[in-house]
Order: structure tokens, then C-alpha cells, then sequence
């Protein structure tokens, strides 16, 4: 009986060294793939998020936080003191914090804290080009206003974005095969690669 009761023991220690282990390989950082998202306008706006999972008391639950490099591509359309449209490049960055919980061998619960994102654009990550049309090079009037440009830009971001990483509340289908991470997110079919590849 004691021999049998020792075994018994052994397995349930052996399953839940196998479980811990399963959730450890989600452990660290994950890069996703560059992802469009729409904030109006003629903006085309790119960003890609990295997702950093750390453990609490154990691998099946802790932080995570996703950061965001935000690329964008937009026009300033002519107006009284603009006689043509100019392009204008924009870069910045977006951070998100909340927890992570497994709940299943193949789902992850996520609670994102939207009072902790924040999106930095700094004015010196905005650069204009020449006029598409006439080559004219951009007035100093506007060169003068790119903090004004970046704060609009910021507030378009975070709104549209925000929204965006709340579909993040549930990973489903989560498969890891290696440094290779896939799951479903929103019905949508995600892959994201381990930024730190595993010796």
C-alpha cells in the first residue's frame, strides 16, 4: 500500500513538473509582426509589439507587458499656408502593463491595465519631405510646430491602439514549438518569435 501510495505521489509531483515546465517555455520576451491599425485620416500607421511575460509565484501566472515601435506615414494637405500637400514621417513608442494567467494546457487570460499606456512621440522622431508635387522644401512655420504635431499624433495613437491591445485579454490555441510561439487572438491567427532564441 505504501509502495502504491508513493507512486501515486510521484505521478502527481511528475504532472506538475511537466505543467510548470509547459508554462515556463511562454516565459520572456516574443516578437509579433508589423500589424496596420487605422487612426484616421490619411495616416498609414504600422506597429509592431513586443509581449514580455514574467513569472510570479510560478510560470503559470505574473506581468506581462507589450510594447509597441509605432511607424507612421501621413500627409499635411495644403491649406493658406500651404500651397501642396506635404509628407510627413512619424516614429514613437507604446507601453502596457497588466498580468497573465494559464487557465489551460492551450489558453492564456491577459488583464491589460489601460491606465498604464502610455505612447511617447517626441518631436524629434517627426521629419517632413519635400513637397510630393511642386519639391518645395517644407516652410519653417511648420518645422516650428512639430511638438503641436507630435501631441495630435500621440492622442490619435493612443485612442486607436488601446483598442487595439485589449484583444489581447485572451490567447487561445497556444502552441510553442521551439522559439516559434502561435495562438489565435480575436479569431485571428497569430505567430510571434522569441526574441532571445533558446541555446
Amino acid at each position: 500500500m505504501k509502495k502504491i501510495l508513493n507512486l501515486g505521489i510521484a505521478a502527481i509531483l511528475a504532472a506538475g513538473l511537466a505543467c510548470c515546465s509547459d508554462d515556463d517555455k511562454m516565459l520572456g520576451e516574443w516578437l509579433g509582426a508589423p500589424t496596420r491599425i487605422n487612426i484616421g485620416g490619411t495616416a498609414d500607421t504600422q506597429v509592431t509589439s513586443r509581449l514580455t511575460f514574467a513569472a510570479g509565484q510560478d510560470a503559470s501566472e505574473g506581468s506581462v507587458t507589450i510594447a509597441s515601435d509605432i511607424a507612421i506615414l501621413d500627409v499635411i494637405p495644403s491649406n493658406d499656408s500651404l500651397v501642396s500637400p506635404y509628407e510627413v514621417t512619424v516614429s514613437g513608442t507604446a507601453e502596457i502593463k497588466g498580468t497573465y494567467r494559464v487557465v489551460d494546457d492551450d489558453e492564456v487570460l491577459i488583464d491589460l491595465d489601460n491606465n498604464s499606456l502610455t505612447v511617447n512621440i517626441p518631436s524629434s522622431a517627426i521629419s517632413f519631405d519635400e513637397s510630393q508635387f511642386t519639391e518645395r522644401l517644407i516652410p519653417e512655420q511648420i518645422e516650428g510646430h512639430k511638438a503641436q504635431i507630435a501631441r495630435r499624433y500621440e492622442s490619435r495613437v493612443r485612442h486607436t491602439l488601446g483598442v487595439e491591445l485589449m484583444r489581447y485579454s485572451r490567447l487561445d490555441d497556444v502552441k510553442i514549438d521551439k522559439d516559434l510561439l502561435t495562438c489565435e487572438i480575436d479569431n485571428r491567427d497569430i505567430m510571434l518569435r522569441r526574441a532571445k532564441l533558446r541555446e
